[in-house]
């Protein structure tokens, strides 16, 4: 990846072989696009070639997973959360994400799927104008029931896990190296073992361990300097409300939206491509997600 030659070598052998897969529904890639998938294929072909034919897949089986939406689809959402990528990363190279939740009464499943939507649209705006080292998640719960929570998490376990699939696979897809490197949780309620239990039961064992919980501001500069965050957690940038605004303007930009109608280009057609358990296993997930009963 240090060689400029051969990335440029690279990045027509992946143009020549898509060209020559029938089962593409589009063909015209960026330069970008393709240096992009090289990046976090750690400069692999094969696994490039993976990645593209996994992602224009999902497109395929999950289209309402990649929906273009207005800001007003979530405005009533944004008065339970708020969520951004902070604007500078960390030393190493790592975009921060930061959400805070404001009240768990108007929780409902409904709002967890709207959500998920939410995150892609803000995967995709990574996809387009991000080359960050890797993802540092922050949840700031110090304003919120923790025991409604996990009351909430419990009834609706199989949902969160439905949720987690697809950001997931979302995330290993198409976030080019954004792997989570740290889940930082802000809490002063006395559930936080019930809390790390719990999570122990969702996450993947591997991402657990990347779990922290903070019972104060001072325990979190260690992992996140002040100066990459908002005046609300003792840092040095704007307010997460401020923050907010800027970055969901961006996020429902004209701009954006375009970047997103050419991104939902990218399919393939099934009856072109050879059978895989890819395809098999998440058309299944997709199918359930989309019947699952709600509130």
């Amino acid at each position: 990846m240090d060689d400029t030659e051969g990335i440029r070598q690279a990045i027509e052998l992946l143009r020549n072989w898509i060209q020559k897969q029938e089962y593409f529904n589009k063909k015209d890639q960026s330069d970008t696009y393709f240096e992009k998938n090289l990046l976090v294929s750690k400069g692999s072909l094969e696994r490039s070639k993976l990645r593209i034919e996994k992602i224009c897949t999902l497109r395929t089986i999950w289209p309402m997973q990649f929906t273009i939406t207005e800001r007003s689809y979530f405005t009533e959402d944004f008065k339970t959360y708020n969520s951004v990528h902070l604007r500078n990363v960390t030393k190493d190279g790592s975009r921060v994400s930061l959400s805070k939740l404001y009240d768990t009464k108007t929780l409902t499943s409904d709002l967890l799927i709207r959500f998920v939507t939410y995150a892609v649209i803000t995967c995709e705006y990574s996809m387009a104008h991000d080359y960050p080292n890797g993802l540092v998640a922050i949840l700031d719960f110090r304003e919120i029931n923790l025991i409604d929570l996990l009351a909430f998490s419990t009834r609706h376990f199989t949902l969160l896990q439905q949720c987690l699939t697809i950001l997931k696979v979302r995330s290993k897809l198409c976030k080019h190296g954004m792997r989570l490197k740290g889940l930082h949780v802000l809490t002063t309620s006395k559930a936080t073992d019930a809390l790390v239990a719990f999570a122990k039961q969702l996450l993947p064992k591997k991402l657990a361990d990347r779990l922290h919980v903070h019972r104060n501001k001072d325990t979190l500069y260690e992992f996140v300097p002040k100066d990459i965050l908002p005046t609300d957690l003792g840092g040095d940038t704007s307010s997460l409300s401020e923050l907010h605004e800027v970055f969901v303007n961006e996020l429902f930009s004209k701009k954006h939206k375009e970047c997103m109608e050419e991104s939902n280009r990218s399919t393939i057609d099934l009856s072109k491509k050879p059978k895989d358990y890819f395809s098999d296993d998440y058309i299944s997930i997709s199918g359930s997600f989309r019947t699952l009963t709600v509130d």
